[in-house]
């Protein structure tokens, strides 16, 4: 299983917030017997530089999350 860690980054174009994700991506790409797989776990959530994970979690990490996977896949190389 291969692993990619990063930060996902998300801003209005007024600079009012930044939220920041820290990720890691998990994934196998399969073979002829194995189909591929892959798994995203979101592990800390900041705001404008305040820790706000419990809140994400609770509120906010289903309007996200994919395109916080969608930014992974995009770089699991990186």
């Amino acid at each position: 299983m291969s692993k990619s860690t990063g930060i996902f980054r998300k801003s209005d174009h007024m600079g009012s917030y930044e939220l920041l994700i820290e990720y890691t991506y998990y994934w196998e790409d399969g073979d002829y017997y194995t189909p591929p797989s892959a798994d995203l776990e979101m592990e800390k959530a900041y705001l404008n530089g305040i820790d706000i994970t419990s809140f994400f979690y609770d509120y906010i990490v289903d309007q996200i999350e994919s395109e916080v996977l969608e930014y992974a896949q995009e770089n699991q190389y990186e």
